[in-house]
């Protein structure tokens, strides 16, 4: 059996693109525009992905204003974010050049997948431990239980799988220490 090729969705395809456009979920518009519930329930991402409806549905989304345009512009303004400050008493907002970083990061990510990537809150595996790992802490000579304290704080910061990694805090004399400063209160 030879099937002519189709220029144009089906009289259900364009209902369940009316009813994605008007933003029902693909489940309940493949329901409305007449599908099985079993076809609803585990196509309706199916029916979606065929380039036929995709056009449509592109198609029904600029007849509503909704252009590629329109759905990236969030994302780019969330790649230039900057922190607003915000005076509940005065009930103003003030407009910073300091970049809004959890924004942008959070843009960025998005981005990202919208353009097929790995976004960053996806974790890459941990890089094994190797090398050594030098930390350095000023403790007055005497102080042991200070020693003790860095000791078990650094070894607790190093990662489980660290095990061939030595940890030795040492007191040092106060002539290699510079005194800070004093700040007053």
């Amino acid at each position: 059996m030879n099937r002519k090729p189709r220029h144009a969705p089906s009289e259900r395809e364009r209902r369940f693109v009316e009813g994605v456009a008007q933003g029902k979920t693909t489940t309940q518009a493949a329901r409305d525009a007449g599908y099985a519930e079993s076809t609803a329930l585990k196509q309706a991402y199916q029916i979606l992905d065929r380039p036929l409806v995709k056009t449509a549905l592109t198609d029904a989304l600029e007849r509503l204003g909704i252009t590629f345009e329109r759905i990236l512009q969030p994302i780019v303004d969330g790649l230039e974010a900057t922190v607003l400050l915000k005076n509940p008493q005065r009930m103003t907002v003030k407009r910073t050049s300091i970049p809004d970083v959890p924004v942008r990061l959070q843009a960025h990510d998005r981005a990202v997948a919208l353009l097929g990537g790995v976004p960053n809150n996806v974790k890459p595996p941990e890089p094994k431990s190797r090398g050594l790992i030098v930390m350095f802490g000023a403790i007055k000579p005497g102080n042991e239980q200070a020693v003790q304290q860095l000791n078990d704080g650094a070894r607790k910061l190093l990662p489980a799988k660290a095990k061939d990694v030595d940890v030795s805090f040492h007191s040092i004399p106060s002539a290699c220490v510079g005194r800070p400063k004093e700040h007053p209160e």
